[in-house]
C-alpha cells in the first residue's frame, strides 16, 4: 500500500501541534460534520513516539536516538522500522504465507542461485513437476502456516539445490512471502508524512 501525501492531506483536514517543551502532540483529524471521520494522534515524549487513533496504538523508540529525524524520507522502511516498534495492536507481519508470493520467490531464487541449464532434460522435468506441485497443485504441499511452509520449502531446496541449502535462503523466501499488517503499513506512512512536514506545522502553530 502506497499512501501518497495528497491522500493524507485530503484525509486529515485539520492539524494541531502542541508543544510544552517536554511533550509534543500532533493531532490529525477531520471536522465532525464530515461524512468520514479520521483521527490519529502522535505524541513525542521521552525519546519515544506514541501513536493512537483509528489504526490502533503503536510505540516506537527502541534504540532511536533522534526520533524526529528517524522517520523522515521519501520511502517508508517497514522492515527496519519494525525493529524499532516496541508495541503494536497485532503482529506487524501476518503469520500466514501468501502462496502466490512464495511461488514467485522460489522461482526468483532459482533464477539467481541455480543454473538450470546444468540439469538434464529429465532433471528439469522433475524439477518443474515438483515446483508446480509445491505451490500450484490442486493439493499444494506448501501450507499457509509459516512453520509448515518453512519445512516444505526447506525440503524442496534440499532436493533441488543442495543438502546444505542454507537457512537464510528459506527465511528470506518465507519473510518475503508474508504480508505486512495493514494498520502498521498505514501508520508508518502517516508517521513519515508527519515527520516530513512537522517543521512547517510548528511554524504555523506559533
Amino acid at each position: 500500500m502506497n499512501i501518497t501525501q495528497q491522500i493524507l492531506e485530503d484525509r486529515y483536514k485539520n492539524i494541531k501541534v502542541i508543544n510544552n517543551g517536554e511533550v509534543e502532540v500532533v493531532d490529525l483529524y477531520r471536522d465532525k460534520e464530515d461524512l468520514y471521520t479520521y483521527h490519529v494522534r502522535l505524541m513525542f515524549a521521552f525519546n519515544k513516539l506514541f501513536v493512537t487513533g483509528d489504526c490502533g496504538s503503536f510505540i516506537f523508540g527502541k534504540d532511536i536516538c533522534h526520533i524526529y529525524d528517524f522517520f523522515k524520507g521519501k520511502e517508508v522502511n517497514l522492515g527496519y522500522w519494525k525493529e524499532k516498534c516496541e508495541s503494536s495492536p497485532a503482529p506487524i507481519i501476518n503469520e500466514e504465507i501468501d502462496i502466490e508470493k512464495a511461488d514467485s520467490e522460489i522461482r526468483e531464487f532459482y533464477k539467481e542461485y541455480v543454473n538450470l541449464d546444468d540439469l538434464t532434460d529429465e532433471e528439469k522435468e522433475e524439477f518443474e513437476y515438483d515446483l508446480d506441485n509445491l505451490t500450484c497443485g490442486p493439493f499444494p504441499e506448501l501450507d499457509t502456516n509459516m512453520y509448515r511452509a518453512y519445512d516444505s520449502i526447506a525440503d524442496f531446496l534440499r532436493t533441488h539445490y543442495a543438502e546444505d541449502y542454507g537457512y537464510e535462503y528459506v527465511s528470506d523466501i518465507i519473510d518475503r512471502s508474508r504480508d505486512w499488517n495493514a494498520q502498521y503499513e498505514y501508520i508508518c506512512n502517516v508517521i513519515q508524512w508527519v515527520e516530513n512536514n512537522l517543521d512547517t506545522w510548528r511554524l504555523r502553530a506559533k
